[in-house]
């Protein structure tokens, strides 16, 4: 009884054992560790195991570990130098530590990727902004080329209308010394002498004889006269056709300008396509916007603290709410406040109104007032900032030209600008805002209704 209780104890110690065996492991710790098929150097190769491998523990045998990897069972040696037991408490720790280290990995990479895009979100913005303050140049030389065209066709005109005056006259005096060549031929065949000769007095003959010499030169003047108109005319024929190569060549001036222009418009198109096809990427294209708004309440706040010549408006600003004009005839398509950005899908503060209006649409002054600020500016074109008195401003962006310059004063519904489409996202329209002390105001409260 006694002997069967010691085996069944000694049965279960072996179970156990057996058991705690089956769930330790042992980790390869050299580059290559051959697993053979029996405890012994000289049995054959059943597999070959790399630095790092795991694999379960079967049992032991005389100083060799019996192993299992997938389907393969053979023998390890073990040595503390090619393998090191791991418990099964440390198996699941490495596990654990393992797949965080991959899922901090994974983030990392996120991170990285979300933060390239993020820079290739602003470097577009940037370029566009670029290609914007370009178009803005290439449309200024555009519209220089095309007055200087205009004033040279003004030119020819004139100088054709002098040709064919020239031309009249020219007929003209070709009658006038006609009729002399005439007259004189006809002196010919009486003879000069003979007319001399047919007076009865000394008297009648100086007479008639100043009455020739008088005739005579009237001829040479006409003659001279003829000569010179011709001159005139052979100069004003040259200086024609150089007015005409002039404009030629301002012309092709004007048509390599356009090209450019037009292939400006394409990039454009192309990186606005690029951004509004990334809406679920669009935080970086939001932090642009809005560190363009910082820095255009920074300038309106700097420009405010200037010690300019004060405006002298008609009458104070804060009474005349709900009697103004819009600054331009067009469809309102944003409206002031917080608004969810369709293109971006976010949430973003709108800090004046979107006014959509055809290209060169004549922009008129809101309010009387002093120009403080009429230049180009960051994400919004080319930009005309009002000073209203009693710390009111009004701001215009994105104007396809600017006619104030800063300190000039304007007089209420004076037009200032031109529609445009510089700095803008959504085309040609007029980016419009209020102001006190630098913070911004529904421009909607001084618009008359209607």
């Amino acid at each position: 009884m006694m002997v069967r209780l010691c085996f069944f104890i000694f049965l279960v110690y072996l179970i156990s054992l057996s058991s705690a065996l089956a769930h330790d492991m042992v980790r390869v710790e050299v580059d290559r560790l051959n697993m053979r098929s029996g405890p012994d150097r000289n049995t054959p190769v059943v597999m070959v195991l790399s630095r790092g491998d795991r694999v379960r523990i079967l049992g032991e045998r005389d100083g060799w570990v019996r192993v299992i990897s997938g389907n393969n069972e053979g023998y390890l040696r073990d040595r503390p130098v090619y393998i090191k037991r791991i418990s099964s408490a440390n198996q699941e720790m490495d596990s654990v530590k393992k797949e965080r280290e991959e899922v901090l990995s994974r983030i990392q990479e996120q991170q990285s990727l979300l933060s390239r895009y993020r820079q290739r979100e602003t470097n577009v913005i940037a370029g566009l902004n670029a290609i914007d303050k370009t178009l803005n140049e290439v449309g200024a030389r555009l519209a220089s080329i095309r007055r200087e065209q205009d004033k040279l066709l003004e030119q020819r005109r004139q100088t054709r209308e002098m040709i064919a005056e020239l031309k009249k006259e020219n007929t003209e005096k070709k009658e006038v010394v006609a009729k002399r060549l005439t007259a004189l031929y006809k002196l010919e065949g009486t003879g000069r002498m003979a007319l001399l000769t047919s007076t009865d007095s000394i008297y009648e003959f100086s007479v008639h004889k100043k009455a020739l010499e008088k005739v005579l030169q009237m001829d040479d003047r006409i003659l001279m006269e003829q000569v010179q108109r011709i001159q005139e005319f052979n100069l004003l024929s040259e200086r024609l056709n150089k007015e005409e190569e002039r404009i030629a060549d301002a012309a092709q001036r004007a048509a390599d300008q356009q090209r450019i222009q037009r292939a400006e418009k394409e990039k454009r198109k192309n990186l606005l396509n690029d951004i509004r096809t990334k809406q679920q990427h669009g935080l970086a294209a939001v932090a642009a916007l809005e560190e363009v708004k910082g820095k255009l309440d920074q300038t309106i706040e700097r420009l405010s603290r200037r010690k300019a010549t004060p405006s002298q408006p008609s009458g104070p600003f804060e009474k005349f709410k709900g009697l103004l004009d819009m600054p331009v005839n067009g469809t309102i398509i944003s409206r002031f406040g917080y608004r969810r950005n369709p293109e971006l899908n976010v949430q973003t503060f709108q800090s004046g109104i979107g006014i959509r209006a055809d290209r060169g649409e004549p922009v008129r002054a809101f309010f009387s007032g002093t120009v403080i600020f009429a230049d180009w500016f960051t994400g919004y074109g080319n930009m005309m900032i009002l000073d209203h008195g009693d710390h009111y401003y009004s701001v215009y962006a994105h104007a396809e030209e600017l006619f104030k310059k800063t300190g000039d004063s304007v007089n209420r519904n004076e037009v200032i600008a031109t529609v445009g489409d510089a700095g803008s996202l959504s085309g040609s329209m007029l980016h419009f805002e209020i102001r006190r002390q630098g913070k911004p105001i529904d421009p909607m409260l001084w618009v008359k209704s209607g």
